[in-house]
């Protein structure tokens, strides 16, 4: 029976039969671990630099597998690392763990009062099952410029916890990004948090789009915003982002 296009059948005991069709991504070559202790994994990253891809969601590396171009083969779940997960919520700011998913992202209710644009954004990157299961640390470190949650970020002047098991530090988001799929991730560092400051509100915030979805050039166009403590809108450039 076909399971997502691939069968049982195509391969036996890691060879494929005579006249089958080859499965572009065949699991047995891939080695994945579950991990529940960040420090287990920052010791990991640390221990053996460039061996281990963290592995959370899987929404964007599992379309990789389906296309035979996963280049790395060995993984760290760090699906249920209870330091990456949960939304808290402060007058100051909105803390958000890199393993929240777009679904409860979507269903925060301050998040929706306070940061609409964010949640729109998490309402449009793929269909329900891909809300359930992305997260919004990978749509980060996916580091695509078609990601909905980056200009978000940005329009929100949000800050990013990068750690490693040499410590931890906060960026801005802004210029987080120095080109195409670059960005200021030092060698065992993961991303852990997301803090968005819940000063002065955002009134307006636009995110035109030139392009469609299926096209590898999509691109977000302009970032505005126009808070209650100034009198003109500020506008971003996606260089800012990317």
């Amino acid at each position: 029976m076909p399971l997502h296009r691939i069968y049982e059948d195509f391969r036996i005991q890691g060879v494929p039969r005579v006249g089958a069709r080859f499965v572009r991504g065949y699991l047995p070559a891939y080695h994945l671990e579950a991990v529940r202790d960040l420090n287990e994994v920052l010791d990991r990253l640390n221990r053996e630099p460039g061996r281990w891809k963290l592995f959370a969601g899987g929404t964007d590396l599992m379309v990789l597998l389906e296309a035979g171009k996963l280049p790395h083969r060995h993984f760290l779940n760090v699906w249920k690392l209870r330091e990456s997960r949960g939304i808290e919520i402060t007058p100051e700011c909105v803390t958000i763990g890199a393993a929240t998913t777009y679904t409860e992202l979507r269903n925060n209710e301050t998040l929706a009062r306070e940061f609409p644009l964010l949640c729109q954004a998490a309402s449009e990157t793929g269909a329900i099952a891909t809300q359930n299961r992305g997260t919004i640390g990978g749509n980060i470190a996916n580091a695509s410029p078609a990601a909905d949650s980056p200009p978000a970020l940005l329009v929100y002047d949000a800050e990013i916890e990068l750690v490693s098991a040499h410590g931890t530090r906060w960026r801005p988001f802004h210029g987080f990004y120095s080109g195409y799929m670059q960005m200021d991730l030092r060698s065992g560092e993961l991303i852990q948090r997301i803090r968005l400051p819940t000063g002065p509100k955002v009134l307006a915030a636009t995110l035109p789009e030139s392009g469609n979805r299926e096209s590898t050039g999509h691109l977000k166009s302009v970032l505005c915003r126009k808070r209650a403590n100034r009198e003109r809108a500020h506008c971003r450039h996606p260089a800012g982002v990317w």
